[in-house]
């Protein structure tokens, strides 16, 4: 049995594989390798005659606003704008050069300094009206706005006292302080800048497109982030042409407006399909994505028929408890409160302990290590974990870079050396590779507890008012009184 679960798991591979190579392999410009048609049919005589006095002109983008347009390590405009603005530039037969800039501050200021004739998408304001004139947008998304998961979001509520991130010199502050004046606002640099922000909770969100949003969530790794509400607002993007050169400003008006509908429609495919943030997926990408489904479906059921016939000799307890048999990960927030709330059901005679154990300094660790980084000490931290833990054992994200650890069929006096254990490895670990990480734990003084999940909870509760303790293992309940020597467990 295990044989065919390879061989078929072996075909899938192979099957994603040119999936995948069929979608990657694209080139960024492929729209324009067969002819298309010219845009110069609907200039007039000065427009075309200005084109052919002016061959070439200097454009400014942002440059870190995957993927609609960002500046790549060969300083070159890429994303779903710079198609657009390709497809403008072969229809005209002109050529756009780009004039590199490391911020979109940078970019406003080149334009008004006159160091470039227009911006390749940019939001009409009233304030940018003194130097800049706009085409007919071409372009919309709506606003998102990205929390992190442990944040319970209320979409459509007040914004009173929250405080959300967003990219200095973005046209859509002027809508979000009109629309939402109870918001406090905290400018970045930069998109990654106020991902890392959400993700290490110093900002309640950032907004920003959701295309861009759901793309740094699925490719830069900011898997502890979410999309917790859509703006009514809308992002409508045009080109923003120096307010000195009218011709110019024709010429691309007429351009944006006469592009092909469908040279638009295949941009707007690939993209979109390739991020996968609307709804808009052609339909040979549903057929195979569906019966990738089938094909998953089919290996899932029989892995398990698999497992099963091996576990009918073996029954393990924490299936005739009701719970999922432990394994080697770490369960989420909801997962690890489900299987907490399944044990207060099926064994309240103190079969689970429970223990809080906190990864310590890791604020200062997201400012220090580099995003990449710092998720990779968080994974050497919860694997060791798993490993120092005894067998059957849960561990779940619980808040704060805190880990509920759930071990059965052990007394107090054993948790409080397992927490030790645990306590003293991570912190040699942390010395040994550098890193500096250290542990706190927090567990139970007794067995006395009748429901589980208010106990933890509580427990969860007088840890956080002990969050500049580190390296130490505590006992609960703690007196409420500074953190005295003797609260130290030693063995």
């Amino acid at each position: 049995m295990r044989l065919i679960c390879l061989r078929v798991a072996l075909i899938m591979s192979q099957f994603y594989i040119v999936l995948w190579n069929t979608c990657e392999g694209r080139e960024t410009n492929v729209f324009f390798h067969q002819e298309k048609e010219s845009l110069l049919t609907y200039l007039t005589s000065e427009e075309k005659q200005y084109l052919e006095e002016r061959p070439s002109f200097t454009y400014c983008v942002d440059p870190q606003w995957k993927p609609l347009e960002w500046i790549d390590s060969a300083y070159r405009h890429q994303g779903y704008i710079a198609d657009y603005l390709a497809l403008i530039s072969h229809g005209l037969g002109v050529d756009f050069k780009l004039l590199p800039t490391n911020s979109w501050s940078s970019t406003l200021e080149a334009i008004k300094r006159r160091d470039c004739d227009f911006i390749s998408a940019a939001m009409q304001t009233h304030v940018r009206e003194p130097y800049v004139n706009f085409t007919q947008p071409y372009l919309s998304y709506a606003f998102a706005i990205a929390v992190h998961k442990d944040i319970d979001w209320n979409a459509g509520g007040s914004y009173k006292s929250k405080t959300i991130a967003l990219v200095e010199g973005y046209s859509y502050e002027e809508k979000l302080r009109a629309n939402y004046p109870d918001i406090k606002l905290r400018h970045v640099k930069s998109v990654r800048e106020g991902m890392n922000l959400a993700s290490a909770l110093k900002v309640d969100g950032f907004v920003d497109s959701a295309m861009v949003i759901a793309y740094s969530i699925n490719h830069d790794g900011y898997m502890n982030l979410k999309i917790a509400e859509r703006l009514p607002e809308h992002m409508r993007l045009s080109i923003a042409v120096r307010n000195d050169d009218d011709v110019l400003l024709r010429v691309l008006n007429k351009a944006v407006q006469n592009i092909n509908e469908n040279e638009k429609r295949e941009i707007q495919e690939y993209w979109e399909t390739k991020y996968v943030t609307t709804d808009l997926v052609p339909a040979w990408v549903l057929f195979f994505s569906k019966s990738a489904i089938v094909f998953y479906g089919l290996i899932c059921l029989i892995f398990i028929f698999s497992m099963k016939r091996k576990q009918q000799s073996k029954p393990l307890l924490t299936q005739s408890q009701g719970l999922p048999p432990p394994n080697r990960r770490v369960y989420s927030r909801s997962e690890i409160q489900e299987i907490l709330i399944e044990t207060n059901c099926k064994n309240n005679t103190g079969n689970y302990m429970p223990m809080l154990l906190k990864m310590d300094g890791a604020d200062f660790l997201t400012e220090e290590l580099s995003l990449e980084r710092f998720f990779q000490v968080q994974k050497q931290f919860e694997m060791q974990c798993l490993d120092l833990l005894p067998d059957g054992s849960y561990i779940g994200n619980w808040l704060n870079y805190s880990y509920l650890v759930l071990i059965p069929h052990i007394h107090r006096s054993n948790l409080v050396v397992i927490a030790e254990h645990v306590r003293y490895e991570i912190s040699y670990s942390g010395v040994k590779q550098g890193t500096r990480l250290t542990a706190s734990v927090l567990v139970p003084k007794d067995q006395g507890y009748d429901e589980l999940l208010a106990y933890v909870h509580s427990m969860s509760s007088c840890f956080s008012n002990y969050s500049k303790s580190k390296d130490i293992v505590l006992t609960y309940p703690i007196e409420h009184r500074p953190l005295l020597p003797e609260d130290r467990v030693v063995l």
